[in-house]
């Protein structure tokens, strides 16, 4: 009678080997095309938290924030009630401080879900921006004004040839009616002369300044208003180019493969094992 030892066993396996190498190629390279688990993509976003100008702080968005808003029951039902499918999101942030949004589903859910989110957070930072620049749009508007007031009155502060002829004319209806007894006692000195200049030119100059530095208050403004105030953002868009597949991974077709091959060596040894008992 034979008898169906180890030795036998491992020399059936020895003689399929090829086969059995065969079997395990054929189906690692057949599954990923069969879609027979549906596949599921991931991307990891940063998020880059909004800013202010130096001197405005505002109460933007920070993670302990954004984690309460986006893990809320709240998000849920907003994105639901926007898309059609909702992908797996969290956020998470790392030992460097870094925030991360992380999606996890099909691709266009990706898409649809991460913009979203987005979407809502920005919300929330732009209602607080909106007060601050309200508040700068009425300072800039009163600038304005106080610059049209000084550029109106800078021709004001100089002496025309009608101002000099003006005054010569009163100085000296003044001093026949003063009768000074000798030159010094005249009103119309050198003396009055050069002080007169002094002050004007003192006008002038801080006139200058002053229409120069309203200027540049108002030009500091509008940058402000312009590009000083960020909302919360990704560091770089969301894109479809960025979603990459993580499941199923080639270690899972791996250990699929590598099953079909043992079990093709088991019905082997099987039917082996009931030829012998024959």
């Amino acid at each position: 009678m034979n008898e169906f030892t180890l030795s036998k066993a491992l020399n059936i396996i020895y003689r399929h080997f090829l086969v059995t190498i065969a079997i395990f190629v054929v189906t690692y390279w057949s599954l990923p095309n069969l879609n027979l688990i549906q596949d599921k993509f991931k991307v990891q976003k940063t998020v880059h938290l909004g800013q202010y100008p130096k001197g405005h702080r505002i109460e933007l968005l920070d993670y302990n924030k954004i984690y309460e808003i986006v893990q809320s029951p709240s998000m849920y039902l907003y994105l639901q009630k926007n898309s059609e499918s909702v992908s797996k999101y969290y956020v998470d942030k790392s030992e460097f401080g870094n925030i991360f949004l992380t999606l996890e589903g099909q691709e266009a859910d990706i898409i649809n879900t991460g913009n979203l989110i987005m979407l809502k957070l920005q919300e929330f930072d732009e209602r607080v921006i909106e007060v601050e620049k309200s508040e700068l749009k009425r300072r800039l508007e009163l600038d304005r004004k106080a610059l049209e007031t000084l550029s109106k009155s800078e021709n004001s502060y100089a002496i025309t040839n009608n101002d000099i002829e003006d005054f010569a004319e009163l100085q000296e209806s003044f001093d026949k009616l003063y009768k000074p007894k000798n030159i010094l006692q005249s009103s119309s000195n050198i003396a009055a002369v050069v002080n007169l200049k002094r002050e004007d030119v003192n006008r002038q100059v801080n006139l200058t300044l002053g229409i120069q530095n309203k200027k540049l208050d108002i030009q500091n403004l509008e940058v402000m208003l312009d590009e000083g105030f960020k909302s919360v953002s990704y560091l770089f868009p969301l894109s479809i180019d960025e979603v990459k597949k993580f499941y199923p991974s080639p270690i899972l077709f791996f250990g699929i493969s590598l099953f079909v091959a043992f079990l093709y060596n088991l019905v082997l040894l099987n039917y082996k094992f009931r030829e012998i008992l024959k």
